[in-house]
């Protein structure tokens, strides 16, 4: 079972996950269901993922190494960043 300190919530990412004082993008923890996935080549795809706060973001996946995700899947994501957001 996961507890809510265990994660943070897509409408809290861009505080739990800014710039730190060296300049380094702090690592969050999210619970989240899969709404669409597009397959972007052989290697990659990108999810549109959601929550309960209502919060839609998008992410890059590997195919190889998640080759079972599908659609209407509730996943954890660790260790996500910020780093390449625009």
């Amino acid at each position: 079972m996961l507890s809510p300190r265990m994660y943070s919530k897509l409408d809290q990412v861009k505080e739990v996950g800014g710039a730190n004082q060296y300049g380094k993008y702090n690592d969050f923890d999210l619970v989240c269901k899969v709404l669409q996935m597009f397959k972007l080549d052989a290697y990659t795809s990108e999810l549109r993922v959601c929550d309960d706060t209502g919060e839609i973001y998008f992410t890059q996946i590997y195919n190889l190494k998640f080759r079972s995700l599908r659609e209407g899947a509730y996943v954890r994501i660790r260790s996500a960043n910020l780093e390449n957001h625009h």
